[in-house]
């Protein structure tokens, strides 16, 4: 199964990638990143010695052409576009309003970037929000109270149970036909929502998944914990932060691999999947549903049995 950019989610030119994976001639000190004038700031520069530190092993055999795009978009971003990206990939995989978003070493008015990540296909904007549940999650309480009182819902009792009104109300047909019509409540809802929240944005998933693989290939220890795998690269990057301010000291050591830990990139990706579906279980055990953690489990138990019957598996 390929990661590589899909449709709505490519990148938006031809990636220069020869650069990453086959670690050619970069343009920052690390050979990746991009100076144009910033000092790199803490976070990039932990980043960059992250994918490095993975690109310059054997373990960049695990990832194929189409991950190399993702990674040739990244290295062509300004200093800007990549400290930007950087910040929102380390957060929640979900939308974002942008005049949430603060980060004044990249720039006052972050619009030029967020169009520089569009246009890289490395950022979604507000035209690609289409699901009517994600829109409402980024509405406040008071602005879920107005959206409901405009189709004369009952606004009082807790935000969950004005959420849920509006997604029942939502999930309505058109009285007019049986077919989904811009007419159909669910839409104009979600037009509704859109026109308060503004503009917003969220990182590409299938970008944001290329990097997550060679953060986990980084620190594979960290990726069971279900914080780490919402928002990848937080333990590896902080445990280099630690040690950028003298907080943490290792000893020098040298790898020395007698076995691979994966032998191809299907491996990987299989590995990556196990360890979400772990953190997903669990969620659902610490939020006490366990219908659905007993889900999960079954399904994973089913992939098992699958893989055992595989000759790709020994």
């Amino acid at each position: 199964r390929g990661e590589g950019p899909g449709r709505g989610e490519g990148p938006g030119g031809p990636g220069q990638s020869e650069g990453l994976l086959g670690l050619g001639q970069g343009e920052g000190p690390l050979g990746l990143g991009r100076t144009d004038g910033f000092p790199l700031p803490y976070y990039l520069r932990n980043f960059l010695i992250a994918l490095q530190a993975v690109l310059r092993s054997e373990d960049k055999e695990l990832f194929d052409e189409g991950d190399a795009l993702w990674l040739g978009m990244f290295q062509n971003l300004s200093a800007a576009g990549q400290m930007l990206y950087v910040r929102l990939f380390q957060r929640k995989l979900k939308w974002l309003k942008v005049i949430k978003l603060s980060y004044a070493e990249i720039g006052e008015d972050l619009t030029p970037t967020i169009e520089e990540l569009r246009l890289a296909g490395l950022l979604q904007t507000g035209s690609e929000l289409c699901d009517v549940s994600e829109a409402l999650d980024l509405l406040s309480a008071p602005e879920l109270k107005l959206l409901a009182k405009s189709f004369h819902l009952r606004t009082q009792g807790q935000r969950a149970e004005i959420l849920k009104s509006l997604l029942r109300l939502a999930k309505q047909q058109s009285i007019f036909s049986s077919k989904q019509k811009p007419s159909s409540p669910g839409l104009t809802i979600l037009n509704r929502a859109k026109a308060v929240i503004g503009h917003c944005v969220r990182v590409a998933a299938l970008g944001r998944a290329v990097f997550s693989r060679l953060l986990l290939l980084f620190n594979l220890t960290d990726w069971t914990d279900e914080e780490e795998v919402s928002s990848p690269g937080r333990s590896p990057l902080s445990t280099l932060l630690k040690v950028n301010m003298g907080h943490v000291t290792f000893p020098s050591y040298t790898v020395q691999r007698e076995k691979k830990i994966f032998q191809h990139r299907d491996d990987l990706l299989r590995y990556t999947e196990a360890v979400h579906s772990l953190a997903e279980v669990g969620g659902a055990v610490a939020n006490g549903t366990w219908s659905e953690a007993l889900h999960l489990c079954k399904t994973a138990r089913e992939t098992w049995i699958q893989l055992e019957k595989s000759s790709d598996v020994g």
